[in-house]
């Protein structure tokens, strides 16, 4: 008798624990006769978990010959339906936030940014620190960096040998991680970003999965490298922020913008803060610039023509202008800005976007 009661009790238990945490669908649906999405059929609860960790790329792919451009998979008993092409994806960024809220998922980004920063803050202290971010990226601020962009650039490919094979992924990505330290954390960020930081950046990356997204706060060893990755970052960017705070020299970069901007209510950004922005900033810069300098180059790598002739228009503008390189000469550069253009459009910046 009393076992039969303490397992009533335990299935109660983890019954509510499941039916708390979504773990397991509702018994009833109000909306079961609307025309939903085909379902992915996998295994209950576990679902297709393996495949999204291992393989994202291919079980999309997988269902979407499938099933076509719209479907659901189940992971955890949480319901994601995936939107693929352009004609089903038009509502998932045009639908309200009370249709397909972002805010909700994004939390992810919490451990990775800290709290009070972005989707760890209210939406009035968001929306402040998006224009604190987007000062840091005015025209003025953009004609600045030109000079440090290709300072950092000629002196990244002096290091290359006349020939010889690199892989282009690695090196362009290791390229945009210097060119964004120095555009937009400043030089003394810059001039500690050695191996250990860049190590630590990639480890807080590691936690952008798609497992992660749902769940962020699992012991997953990813997760554990991100939270300690996140912690050494915080102490070395601390120290640059107050030396910068009792440095004379005014910097023209997004840390002085941070240091000086003041949020509504008077207050100014906490240290933490700082640095949640600042490796925001970096990862938004990093990842999308990367993406299609990548792109671009392989493209171009596989289409000699166009290599040519983004090549000659080069030639030709250093020819006329000289050697120095400038935001109004490369406005000029009008085939590179095509290429570019058509490597972003047929290539993909970002595997996914998520609401």
């Amino acid at each position: 008798m009393v076992y039969m009661v303490v397992s009533a009790l335990l299935f109660i238990l983890v019954t509510f624990f499941l039916k708390k945490n979504n773990l397991i669908p509702v018994l009833y649906n109000s909306r079961k006769n609307l025309n939903l999405p085909p379902v992915v059929k996998s295994w209950p609860l576990v679902g297709p978990l393996y495949m999204l960790a291992k393989d994202p790329v291919n079980l999309i792919k997988k269902n979407y010959q499938k099933h076509g451009s719209v479907f659901t998979i189940k992971v955890l008993g949480r319901s994601v339906t995936l939107l693929i092409g352009p004609e089903v994806s038009r509502h998932f960024y045009t639908a309200l936030d009370s249709e397909i809220s972002q805010e909700e998922l994004y939390k992810f980004s919490i451990p990775m940014f800290g709290p009070n920063v972005f989707f760890g803050a209210p939406m009035e202290i968001r929306q402040q620190q998006y224009l604190f971010l987007l000062q840091g990226l005015r025209p003025l601020m953009l004609r600045s960096y030109v000079n440090q962009i290709v300072a950092e650039s000629q002196d990244y490919f002096s290091r290359w040998k006349y020939c010889g094979t690199v892989d282009i992924v690695q090196e362009l990505d290791h390229l945009t991680t210097l060119t964004t330290a120095r555009c937009l954390l400043g030089r003394e960020v810059r001039a500690n970003l050695n191996e250990e930081v860049s190590a630590l950046i990639h480890n807080i990356a590691g936690g952008a999965h798609p497992i992660g997204m749902f769940f962020p706060y699992l012991p997953l060893p990813s997760h554990i490298r991100r939270d300690r990755a996140r912690n050494k970052l915080n102490l070395i960017f601390k120290n640059i922020i107050n030396s910068r705070k009792t440095s004379p020299q005014l910097e023209v970069d997004l840390l002085q913008t941070l240091l000086e901007s003041r949020y509504k209510n008077g207050e100014s950004n906490t240290n933490e803060q700082i640095i949640g922005i600042l490796v925001v900033a970096l990862f938004a810069g990093k990842f999308t610039t990367a993406n299609t300098a990548i792109w671009t180059g392989a493209y171009l790598l596989q289409h000699k023509t166009y290599f040519s002739k983004a090549l000659d228009e080069q030639m030709a503008l250093l020819g006329r202008h000289g050697q120095e390189i400038d935001f109004d000469i490369l406005t000029e550069m009008d085939v590179l800005h095509r290429c570019i253009k058509e490597a972003a459009r047929i290539g993909s910046l970002l595997q996914y976007e998520f609401k």
